[in-house]
């Protein structure tokens, strides 16, 4: 198991609402410091490495949609969201584009 004292917490703009809460939660549940990066260099996808370093973060916990780029200066950690999905619109739609040429 890693053991970070510094983390550095990614998020994209429109989870940043949430970030306080969660590095504090963060915080409390490993006695870790956490850094909200808040402005990143490049686009939310993809893993600002530099922006962690400036913090002297250990590692790095990315959320949101990711390119999954390399990392070569520390551990980095993906949080991935979920969306509810329709799944009858979906085997509906399915059903258009890839018919049953059988029936």
């Amino acid at each position: 198991a890693l053991r970070s004292h510094s983390v550095a917490l990614q998020f994209p703009d429109e989870l940043l609402v949430d970030s306080a809460t969660v590095a504090a939660k963060l915080e409390e549940a490993t006695g870790s410091k956490m850094f909200i990066l808040g402005d990143t260099s490049y686009g939310s996808c993809c893993v600002d490495e530099v922006a962690a370093e400036h913090v002297l973060a250990d590692a790095l916990v990315h959320y949101g949609r990711a390119c999954l780029s390399p990392s070569t200066r520390l551990p980095v950690f993906f949080v991935f969201g979920r969306r509810p999905v329709n799944v009858d619109g979906c085997a509906a739609a399915f059903r258009l584009l890839y018919p049953d040429r059988k029936s």
